[in-house]
């Protein structure tokens, strides 16, 4: 019953009592028509009390006219009192139409223009002294929180933008670190795989050196014994020699010996020579008595002659055999000292081998050692190389990664700048913001004027041949109305950048990206340094390498604020209001300031425009 009830009552509003006006009226006529219905029934009554006074019997006619008169008097006053409460009710039903209506109006014209316009700068004024004033109040109240909760979240979007920049930046830089990363593990796989082979070689050369030495110190050993056996043969040998030099020596004494008793026997031989001349001297003076012992004398002389003979042919055998007994003994002096010599060689020699020996088998010991090591480096870059191979993988996955990463903080920047913007699109009436957009449109409005005296003057402002300057790095481009650009708009251009604060750039930038003048301390001639003219030359350059640079020159929104990494790695806010000329976009008005200026309670200078 009670939601037949709820129905029927809405269809009934929905039909008969849509609006205040009607729910007024309507509840005022129930009134209304009580008011007539009451005034129905006295008149009624009244005509009856007057219709049974005149018929009643034995009335005189002078009551009847009294009676008459009576009810008509009624009648003209109750008519003239309903008369006065049907305007009564009008009058209320006006009054509190205006009493009610004219308050709720405005504030449905302050909601709909805030709807509309984006518009919470306004507060509704109270008419009246009743709860529809603690109601505008309120709603005064609720816009002032709105916008200062807007104003707050204006900064956290500027300070999200910001970071996001930041974070955005960085990121792009650990992916690029993290693909040199990449380069360098793959590098090291490289290099790994090179030591790998080189450690195999290595290893290989070790093992066939190893071989060789341990051939080579058995040939050692070998020869080191064979001149061991040789210095003892030559130690047997040179005694030997020394026995035989004894001999020698004892051969010569004898010799000597010999010789002197040869010398003796020839002494004897010529005394007995002598001695048998004179006995057969003697016996032939003794005539025949002494010819037998003439005959003695003389076979004693014939012997004593041969045993001088012999003793001469001894004495020159010995003295012969003396001097080959002398040389001989100098020969063996000689072999001796050549036998001493060759052994003190074998010694040192043999010293030597034994040394090279030592040498040898320390050399085989540490070849043993380095293809014992070589063989645990090799295991150990194995697992290096494992372990870098891993690292490559992990390098590989944290660059995807941070590629996700970066495509999710891309998208979070595009919605974090689509939040910006739809907070900075209410007008608060009040803030840094509201105040740089203010003056922005000034000084933009004051461009758009000289730019139409330019267009009207002959030059061709859309003019997009863009020729390139050359020996200009970063690249410069010069087209027909650059030069009275710069005339006519670069003071401009600095006294804006002037009123605004923190601001680094208030410029005109066509659809393309070009920028034809500048700022006039950073238009300077180039250099031929890039990184100083990056800094200083900034004038006749195209700017749309990012989407920021890009979207702020071709959109065509009523306004457009975007968080902008600089070329010179500054992060500003770019706030961009569109250009037409002609009905035709030509490109933006375009002001760079520090996201700290949105954060602070400066003020902005205002503009003193001269035209």
């Amino acid at each position: 019953m009670t939601r037949m009830a709820q129905v029927f009552y809405q269809w009934l509003e929905k039909r008969f009592f849509s609006t205040l006006t009607r729910k007024i009226v309507g509840n005022l006529s129930v009134l209304l028509i009580l008011q007539v219905l009451t005034f129905v029934v006295y008149t009624r009554g009244l005509g009856a009390i007057e219709a049974a006074v005149v018929t009643a019997p034995g009335g005189a006619p002078e009551v009847g006219q009294q009676v008459s008169s009576l009810v008509g008097d009624l009648f003209i006053r109750g008519a003239v009192l309903t008369l006065v409460s049907v305007l009564a009710m009008a009058g209320a039903a006006l009054f509190l139409r205006y009493l009610i209506r004219r308050p709720i109006i405005g504030m449905t014209r302050s909601f709909r223009e805030s709807t509309e316009r984006r518009d919470l700068s306004r507060d509704i004024v109270p008419y009246t002294v009743d709860e529809i004033r603690t109601m505008g109040t309120g709603y005064n109240g609720f816009m002032t929180m709105l916008r200062a909760m807007i104003g707050s979240l204006r900064e956290q979007g500027v300070r999200t933008a910001m970071e996001t920049m930041k974070v955005v930046w960085n990121m792009g830089r650990t992916i690029q670190n993290t693909q040199h990363q990449e380069e360098y593990v793959r590098g090291v796989l490289i290099a790994s795989d090179e030591s790998v082979r080189a450690i195999e070689d290595i290893s290989s050369s070790v093992q066939g050196i190893s071989q060789s030495t341990s051939r080579n110190l058995e040939s050692a050993r070998s020869s080191l014994d064979e001149l061991s056996e040789v210095s003892h043969g030559i130690a047997r040998v040179s005694s030997m020699l020394n026995e035989f030099g004894r001999t020698v020596d004892r051969l010569g004494e004898n010799s000597r010996t010999i010789n002197n008793i040869a010398l003796i026997i020839n002494d004897v031989s010529e005394q007995t020579n002598l001695l048998a001349l004179n006995a057969a001297i003697e016996a032939a003076r003794a005539g025949d008595n002494g010819r037998g012992f003439a005959v003695v004398a003389d076979e004693v002389r014939k012997l004593a002659e041969k045993v001088r003979e012999a003793t001469s042919e001894i004495s020159a055998n010995i003295q012969n055999m003396n001097a080959l007994v002398q040389r001989t003994a100098e020969e063996t002096s000689g072999i001796r000292t050549q036998m001493g010599a060759a052994s003190v060689v074998v010694e040192k020699t043999a010293g030597e081998f034994r040394h090279m020996v030592q040498d040898f088998e320390q050399t085989n010991t540490q070849l043993m050692m380095i293809a014992s090591a070589i063989e645990e480096l090799s295991t150990t870059n194995g697992e290096v190389r494992r372990q870098v191979a891993d690292i490559s993988a992990l390098s590989s996955s944290v660059k995807e990664q941070m590629e996700d990463a970066g495509i999710c903080l891309d998208a979070l920047s595009a919605i974090t700048e689509s939040m910006q913007a739809d907070v900075l699109s209410f007008h608060l009436g009040q803030g840094v913001f509201e105040e740089i957009l203010q003056v922005t449109h000034l000084y933009h409005q004051e461009a758009h004027a000289i730019m139409t005296d330019l267009l009207e003057s002959g030059a061709n402002l859309f003019d997009h041949t863009y020729a390139p300057v050359s020996g200009t790095n970063p690249q410069k481009y010069r087209t027909s109305y650059t030069d009275v650009f710069l005339a006519r708009l670069q003071g401009l251009f600095d006294e804006a950048r002037a009123a605004i604060p923190g601001c680094c750039y208030a410029l005109c930038i066509d659809a393309n990206g070009y920028l034809p003048t500048h700022h006039s301390n950073v238009s300077l001639p180039p250099s031929g340094d890039r990184e100083r003219d990056i800094q200083y030359s900034r004038h006749m350059r195209i700017y749309n390498n990012t989407p920021t640079e890009r979207r702020r020159a071709s959109h065509q929104e009523p306004f457009l604020l975007q968080t902008y990494l600089r070329d010179t790695g500054e992060i500003l806010n770019d706030l961009s209001i569109p250009i037409f000329l002609e009905n035709r976009h030509w490109g933006a008005f375009i002001v760079g300031f520090e996201p700290q200026a949105l954060l602070t309670s400066a003020t902005v200078t205002k503009p003193l425009l001269t035209s």
